[in-house]
Order: C-alpha cells, then structure tokens, then sequence
C-alpha cells in the first residue's frame, strides 16, 4: 500500500484499550483510496485486504467501503476510526472523526450487541474458549456501548475481570441504554457522501 493512498491509520485490538501485555500482536486498521479513475471506469471495486505476519495484523480499507460501513454503525468501523492511537492521520481523516465524533449514532447498537451475543454464546456459554481475553474483549465493547448510548461521549477505557453473569448483565443494560438513548439514529448520510466526494476529486 503506497503511503500517498493512505488516509489514515490506527491501532486497535487490545492496544487501543490499554490491555496489552508483551505478547500482544499489533493490529492496524488502515483506510486507503484508490484514483477516482479506477473507480468510475470499473477497473477496480476495492473493499478491504487482511495481511497477517507474526506479530502484526493488518487490515486495509477502501474509503468508499468505509463509509459505507460507518453509515450502518458497524462498530468496527467506529473504533478504527476513533482510536485514540493514531499513526498517520491527514487532513481527511481528521475530518472524517470530527463528523463521527460530532454526529456518534445510535444505530452502534446492533453491531455490538450482535457481536457480543454470538461471541457470548460462542466462546462463554459453550466453554469452548470461556477465558479472561475473551471475556473482556466482550465486556469492553459492551462498556463502550453503553457509555456511547447514555450520552456519556467516547471513551477507551480497560476492563477487569468479568464473570458469565456480568456479561449478561451488561447485554441487558446495552438494551436498555439503546431503548432510550437521545442519540441521532445513523450519521448523517449527507455529512458522509460529502466528505467521500471531496476525497474522490482530490485524486482523479
């Protein structure tokens, strides 16, 4: 990926928490563009590329994709963009988390209490991999959610030791927090096509 492509890059994973150890693999979260050009003519249809080495995980993501992805409120998305810990940013990046941060939606919900379900069920209830990791990484998205949904803005914090009923409350309160959450529903899908289409004009 040419660095000129790149509109921004973060770490995410247990980095972006502050619940790393010494072992811990780094994960990236890039957004790319590919010309204008390559885009209108058909000559490529780019979403996103996963590049894996042993210490490093890598994923790439075309901004068209992006915003696509941030307009459903994949919270995927929303935390490679918000992550506190930046690489490289560009003017665009940094616009685009001032349009996140400015308009955080309520529709985050589905995608966090989608995932945090199946992985619930997945690794907690079928105590098939029932360990810490795998309980705090549940118990720190649904955290973030909540705070998120009750108005209290975003913020990364750890996580401590979470047993199978703490997790189930924190699902309860995630439907509760969305039920009446004050949030606009989705970014506004305006605010966001602008942006993209300014991004496509500066490279033809």
């Amino acid at each position: 990926m040419n660095k000129e492509q790149i509109i921004g890059k973060t770490i995410i994973g247990s980095h972006m928490w502050n619940m790393n150890h010494k072992n811990s693999d780094v994960d990236y979260f890039t957004i790319y563009k590919v010309p204008t050009y390559q885009i209108l003519t058909g000559a490529i249809n780019p979403h996103s590329v996963f590049k894996t080495t042993d210490k490093e995980d890598n994923t790439y993501h075309e901004v068209g994709h992006v915003v696509n992805q941030l307009l459903k409120g994949n919270i995927n998305f929303i935390l490679g963009v918000l992550s506190p810990s930046v690489k490289i940013k560009s003017p665009e990046f940094i616009k685009l988390r001032e349009i996140i941060i400015d308009n955080i939606p309520k529709n985050i919900y589905h995608s966090i209490h989608g995932l945090a379900v199946a992985n619930y069920k997945k690794y907690i209830l079928s105590n098939k991999e029932d360990t810490s990791k795998k309980r705090g990484t549940i118990a720190r998205t649904l955290t973030f959610g909540i705070r998120v949904l009750d108005g209290q803005g975003i913020s990364f914090l750890p996580t401590t030791i979470w047993t199978e009923k703490n997790i189930e409350s924190l699902i309860q309160t995630l439907d509760e927090s969305y039920k009446f959450s004050a949030l606009p529903e989705t970014i506004p899908e305006k605010l966001l096509r602008d942006w993209l289409l300014k991004v496509r004009l500066s490279w033809r």
